[in-house]
């Protein structure tokens, strides 16, 4: 069974998936850890699992998650490749 990924709901900022904006780092990442903090992983990472995961769970079945559980909004998708551009050349 597949887990579809949530497509209704878009992430606008770097700090709503807990990582912090390369254009603003000091103040992004005290943001990031202050917002991640008040996670409830199990409400608020995956939310309400549906009764047909539930099932196949309890049968045994093989449950495949979706690769990401989020969809950056377009200008958060923006500000990632502007990132990319500037620093993707820096390494780690």
């Amino acid at each position: 069974m597949r887990i579809d990924m949530d497509l209704t709901n878009t992430i606008g900022t770097f700090e709503e998936v807990g990582m912090a904006s390369p254009f603003s780092t000091k103040k992004s990442f005290a943001n990031a850890i202050s917002h991640v903090k008040t996670f409830d992983f199990y409400t608020g990472v995956y939310g309400e699992v549906p009764d047909e995961v539930k099932k196949a769970i309890s049968n045994g079945e093989y449950i495949k998650p979706p690769k990401t559980r989020f969809v950056p909004s377009r200008t958060l998708l923006r500000k990632m490749m502007r990132a990319v551009v500037k620093y993707g050349d820096q390494g780690c």
